[in-house]
C-alpha cells in the first residue's frame, strides 16, 4: 500500500509509506549485549537500492536512568569519505553520503510518543525548526511508528537523490516504513539529533562513541 501527499510552503514534500523491511544486515563477528554488530547491509526504499558498510556499533544508555536503551548501528556507502575528527565533521559527511543507514535495536521499553519527544527536544537543542513540512512528517511517522518494546528495532535512512532533494525513511518497531522526501538541509537536521548538540550524557557518550570508536 502506498500513500502520497504534496504539501507547498516554500519547499517539496513527498511521502510514501510501506510495509517492507528497508535494511538488511549482513551477520558480523562481534556482539554488544546479545546484539550482532554486522559488517553492511543493503538498504532498500521502493525502487532504489544501496550496498552500505557498517562504520560501528555503539550502545545508548540513559545516564538518571542508568539502563541501557538501545544498540545502534551506523552504516553508510562510502566508508573512507566518513570524517570521524570530530562530531560536526562527521555530521558533514554524513549529510554528503549517498545514503546512511542508522538501526537501532532497543533494551527498554518505549512508547512512540517519548520517543517522538525526545527527537523534539534534540531538534530544540540544536535550535532546528521542528515545524517545516517535512520535519513534520518525520515526526509524524515517529509517532505512528508504534511503542518499541525489548529487542525491537527501528530503522532511520537518510538518501541524497540531488543537490536538492533529501529522502529520510523512517521504519518503526510496528514495521512500517515511512519515505519523506525534503530538501538540502533535511537530512544534516535528522543526523543531528545524533551528531549535533545532545541533551543528556548518555547521548553524548553514544555520540562519542559513533564519531571516534571510543
Amino acid at each position: 500500500m502506498k500513500t502520497f501527499s504534496y504539501v507547498l510552503a516554500g519547499l517539496f514534500l513527498f511521502t510514501a509509506s510501506a510495509s517492507a523491511e528497508i535494511l538488511s544486515l549482513e551477520r558480523g563477528n562481534t556482539d554488544i549485549k546479545g546484539v550482532n554488530i554486522s559488517n553492511g547491509g543493503t538498504l532498500t526504499v521502493g525502487a532504489r537500492s544501496h550496498g552500505l558498510t557498517t562504520i560501528r556499533g555503539c550502545k545508548r544508555t540513559k545516564t538518571i536512568l542508568k539502563k541501557l536503551i538501545y544498540v545502534m548501528q551506523m552504516l553508510v556507502t562510502e566508508k573512507n569519505a566518513f570524517n570521524s575528527t570530530n562530531k560536526t565533521t562527521a555530521l558533514s559527511s554524513l549529510e554528503n553520503m549517498a545514503a546512511v543507514g542508522l538501526h537501532m535495536t532497543f533494551k527498554y521499553d518505549l512508547t512512540a510518543e517519548e520517543i517522538r519527544e525526545a527527537y523534539v527536544a534534540g531538534l530544540e537543542a540544536n535550535k532546528i525548526d521542528s515545524n517545516y513540512p517535512a520535519m513534520q512528517e518525520f515526526l509524524k511517522a515517529v509517532k505512528n511508528g508504534g511503542d518499541v518494546a525489548y529487542d525491537q528495532t527501528i530503522v532511520i535512512a537518510g538518501e541524497k537523490i540531488s543537490e536538492n532533494e533529501e529522502v529520510i525513511t523512517f521504519q518503526g518497531a510496528n514495521g512500517h516504513a515511512v519515505a519523506i522526501t525534503g530538501t538540502k538541509g533535511f537530512l544534516r537536521d535528522v543526523y543531528s539529533l545524533w551528531m549535533g548538540e545532545t541533551t543528556d550524557g548518555g547521548l553524548s557518550s553514544l555520540q562519542e562513541c559513533l564519531v571516534t570508536g571510543k
